[in-house]
């Protein structure tokens, strides 16, 4: 190569060289653009899990909350059904000492009339 065709050469390459910067640097901004979008869709999706976590977390809460309610009531109910088979059973007890109380002055009435019926 002679020295004029060097010379002649170099605004050529110049240009070259300043397309290939200007690529780069395009390029560049374009990683940078999808970092960024990547960056926010990964935050969005963080804040997602979180909201998500800190849900389950209170649905756990009140579902405890839940389960204790339930077996206070179960308490109390069984606590109910005890006492009315306890009442239950003074009634039967007290149904059966008033029948017995009946046949009693069924058979003392039985003996006067058949007393009475002898004497008359």
């Amino acid at each position: 190569m002679t020295r004029f065709t060097h010379f002649a050469l170099a605004p050529l390459k110049m240009r070259a060289i300043s397309l290939r910067s200007a690529q780069v640097m395009v390029q560049n901004d374009i990683m940078r653009l999808d970092v960024k979008r990547l960056r926010d869709a990964l935050n969005g999706k963080a804040d997602q899990v979180f909201n998500l976590e800190n849900r389950k977390q209170q649905l756990n809460l009140s579902m405890e909350e839940r389960k204790r309610e339930i077996a206070v009531h179960a308490e109390v109910r069984a606590a109910q059904l005890r006492a009315a088979e306890e009442e239950k059973h003074k009634n039967s007890v007290e149904l059966g000492q008033r029948r017995s109380a009946v046949e009693k002055l069924k058979s003392k009435v039985s003996e006067r009339r058949t007393k009475r019926a002898s004497l008359s």
